[in-house]
């Protein structure tokens, strides 16, 4: 496992502005003069922010301060709502939550730029082929119409050092031809070549656009669409699914004993352990900081409680030891909440009765698996 504390960035905070210095891939800089749309002043949102970091036991640092300030000043924003979704079922905010909103509205417009590239470089190379379609059938109509020139002229022509001069023109012009021909044909080729290796750098671009920056494995966004779709093959075929809602026990021990980047190794294990029990089909996202789902699509409620039984026991008997210290983490474990979809099932619905059941789990002492309409 890695260790060592995370680089952070610089908080500058003045009654005018706020510059905050990010060690994110493309950088962060964020400078921030009065809301519109709120009356409080930068100043006051600011020390807000600052308050909401001590008030849920945070240490502040850029990325926090980023999600907090953002909170404030855009109450109405998708960040927000997403912040408000887990203070919905938590009423304590963890740094794996908000590090997770982080990336999912931060971090996503990287990704949306360097695709807005990508596609531009493709619609240059298509006027590029275009531009020389149309040259080429422009000249190939020239030729044409020098051959039926030169048609007319040999008709007529008697002098043979004429008709000579002519067929060695007719040459030349056809020569000229082939060579426009092949050039073109050499440049429509490279056009192509460079369209496919944009293409492919787009399909990568939106594959990890699809994955959790931490886990590798599918995030929220990519789950959303998983269990729209799995709601929609539903109703199409008849056929249900199941829907696992998991979340590590006494997380937030573990990050204040150890630090965030052994958690962030505790994440990719659990992500792992699920991944590695389950098939192609079936999806293993990270819904939020240290909460997962897993989608299984026609699978029978009682064979689903089986898996998450022995996921859990998976996780439980294996002891994770520290590289540097060879000292052991102790136990993790996990709890998890499981239910089937029904025929008249939207989204939140099915996400409504999974969570339930996994605050039950966690109510009844965490470390267990509980499952509606088997419990």
């Amino acid at each position: 496992m890695f260790f060592g504390s995370l680089e952070k960035g610089t908080i500058c905070i003045g009654p005018l502005a706020i510059l905050v210095n990010m060690t994110c891939p493309s950088g962060f800089i964020m400078t921030a003069l009065h809301s519109q749309k709120s009356n409080l002043s930068v100043h006051d949102v600011c020390n807000d922010a600052l308050n909401l970091c001590d008030r849920h036991g945070l240490v502040p640092d850029p990325i926090l301060f980023s999600v907090f300030y953002t909170y404030l000043t855009q109450p109405d924003s998708a960040l927000a709502r997403s912040v408000n979704d887990v203070l919905s079922r938590s009423s304590q905010l963890s740094y794996y939550d908000l590090r997770y909103i982080f990336e999912r509205f931060f971090l996503k417009d990287d990704t949306q730029t360097e695709r807005l590239a990508l596609d531009e470089k493709i619609e240059c190379n298509v006027v590029e082929i275009v531009t020389l379609l149309g040259k080429n059938a422009e000249n190939a109509k020239d030729f044409v119409g020098k051959l039926d020139n030169f048609g007319g002229a040999l008709d007529q022509e008697t002098d043979q050092s004429r008709f000579k001069v002519l067929v060695e023109e007719l040459a030349t012009n056809a020569n000229a031809m082939k060579d426009d021909t092949l050039l073109a044909s050499q440049k429509l080729e490279l056009y192509e070549k460079e369209i496919q290796a944009l293409r492919n750098q787009i399909k990568v671009l939106s594959e990890e656009n699809t994955k959790d920056a931490l886990t590798n494995i599918s995030n929220r966004g990519a789950f959303d669409d998983a269990l729209l779709g799995a709601i929609d093959s539903m109703k199409k075929t008849n056929k249900g699914f199941c829907l696992a809602m998991a979340d590590l026990d006494k997380f937030k021990s573990v990050n204040d004993q150890f630090g965030h980047q052994v958690g962030d190794q505790v994440l990719k294990f659990f992500a792992k352990i699920m991944t590695a029990n389950t098939k192609g089909a079936d999806t293993v996202a990270r819904y939020g900081g240290e909460e997962f789902a897993i989608i299984l699509p026609d699978t029978e409620l009682l064979s689903a409680h089986n898996l998450m039984v022995k996921i859990k026991h998976e996780l439980q008997r294996t002891k994770l030891v520290l590289k540097k210290s060879s000292s052991h983490l102790g136990e993790v474990t996990a709890s998890f909440g499981l239910t089937r979809s029904r025929p008249d099932d939207t989204p939140e619905d099915i996400i409504g009765r999974a969570d339930a059941k996994l605050y039950e789990a966690k109510s009844m002492g965490r470390n267990r698996v509980r499952s509606d309409g088997l419990d």
